[in-house]
């Protein structure tokens, strides 16, 4: 007498084969996707160079008078023409009696091709919560790279005006 369990279940063999070429074609599909990714990298490389950062953040109040006491939120973060992301802040900071928010904090990133970027979200937090709009600083924001590299130790201030609603 003969038993089924001595035979290979069919649809199993079917599964394990369906599952190999499926793990084959996400692989080769994500080679595909690397390769050009990194090929529109390598076509948009520049000389390399870093770019400090400076938030100055002014707030007013409902009555467009200097916000006293406001918390402010910056999110900063560099993206590579890869999409990879890394130093990534969160600092806080409360407004003087003049509505400037200090961070005492300088951002320095390298940038070294022309779809690098550093994006940037500014929030007062409070009663109903503000969020500015999200900015980027790409690599062709700043000067050619002579003058950028010989001016590297200034920082570009991010300069932002919000009026809360309270």
């Amino acid at each position: 007498m003969l038993t089924l369990k001595n035979y290979p279940d069919v649809n199993t063999q079917q599964r394990k084969k369906l599952f190999l070429c499926f793990i084959i074609l996400f692989f080769s599909a994500c080679d595909l996707i690397s390769e050009d990714s990194e090929n529109k990298c390598k076509e948009t490389e520049q000389p390399s160079f870093e770019k400090s950062f400076s938030p100055a953040i002014h707030i007013k109040n409902s009555k467009g008078e200097d916000y006293w006491g406001a918390h402010v939120e910056i999110n900063i973060y560099k993206e590579y023409c890869s999409g990879t992301i890394n130093g990534i802040f969160d600092k806080e900071a409360t407004t003087d009696e003049e509505g400037y928010a200090n961070f005492a904090y300088i951002f320095t990133y390298k940038f070294a091709n022309l779809e690098d970027k550093v994006n940037y979200t500014i929030t007062v937090k409070g009663e109903d919560p503000l969020t500015g709009d999200t900015k980027e600083y790409k690599y062709s924001n700043s000067m050619n790279y002579e003058e950028t590299a010989e001016y590297a130790v200034n920082p570009v201030y991010l300069n932002h005006t919000l009026q809360v609603t309270w």
